[in-house]
């Protein structure tokens, strides 16, 4: 991927990045202030990543230079902005050292903005892809999966689900010794009740979540179990594209899936 060199504000940087509109709120633990802020706070670097509706910038915070990731997102109506601003929300109260950290949020007419901690690295899909044989020692294993396990712990026991892990939504440093979990997007606290539809990346979809129960923190167990077999084989069990159709796919998890008697 070709990275962004142009500022944010510049001339050239508007050709091709989000147009900041100056009205809007900001929205953070403490103050509340106009979109404009995020000129006059943050100086914009590059552009480090881009999905289907999210482009994700490294930025610098000019108050304390400070490096962060702005991750700009669409939020064109009132259900994006909601869930927009729940991702913030949801973040905002954890503190973990292998948990991305949610810093500030901008809604402004069609974009929302989230101001997250900055994390040097890889994602883990691409740093086991890069390692010299395809797959990391199992030391190394080892010590990336307790951390990724640490935060799940934590995660769950604040009664949240992060319901889509994945390597792709893992940092890891380029020396291999610290992981954070990243993209709450489809996580969802479980105190707010009622139960939660299938949502996430169906490839790391568990097999009962397939056959069509809620998600629980068995979905998220799942994934942990994939992103550890990614690290000390180098590629996971089976791929849901090794099947002709999708179907086929949820049909042979259901043969190898036995529902828990209860």
């Amino acid at each position: 991927m070709k990275l962004a060199k142009a500022s944010l504000w510049s001339r050239r940087g508007r050709e091709s990045l989000p147009k900041l509109s100056l009205t809007g709120w900001r929205v953070s633990p403490t103050e509340e202030a106009s979109a404009g802020d995020l000129k006059k706070n943050y100086e914009v670097l590059e552009m480090i990543g881009q999905g289907s509706s999210a482009r994700v910038f490294r930025a610098r915070r000019k108050k304390d230079g400070r490096e962060v990731a702005m991750k700009w997102m669409e939020a064109a109506d009132e259900e994006l902005v909601r869930n927009r601003r729940n991702e913030f929300e949801l973040l905002r109260d954890l503190k973990h050292p292998n948990l991305v950290q949610a810093i500030e949020f901008v809604h402004m007419q069609t974009s929302a903005v989230l101001v997250l901690s900055y994390h040097p690295g890889s994602t883990l899909h691409g740093a086991v892809r890069h390692s010299l044989e395809g797959r990391f020692a199992e030391p190394v294993a080892q010590s990336l999966f307790r951390q990724l396990v640490s935060a799940v712990v934590y995660l769950h026991a604040a009664r949240i689900l992060h319901r889509d892990i994945k390597p792709e939504n893992i940092l890891v440093s380029s020396d291999l010794e610290t992981l954070h979990l990243t993209d709450f997007n489809a996580s969802r606290s479980l105190r707010e009740g009622g139960s939660l539809t299938m949502t996430g990346t169906l490839e790391y979809a568990a097999p009962e979540v397939l056959a069509g129960e809620s998600p629980s923190e068995k979905h998220d167990v799942w994934g942990l179990g994939l992103c550890l077999h990614l690290m000390v084989i180098g590629q996971l069990p089976r791929r849901m594209h090794d099947y002709a159709k999708f179907s086929d796919f949820c049909a042979l998890a259901k043969c190898f899936w036995v529902p828990h008697a209860e």
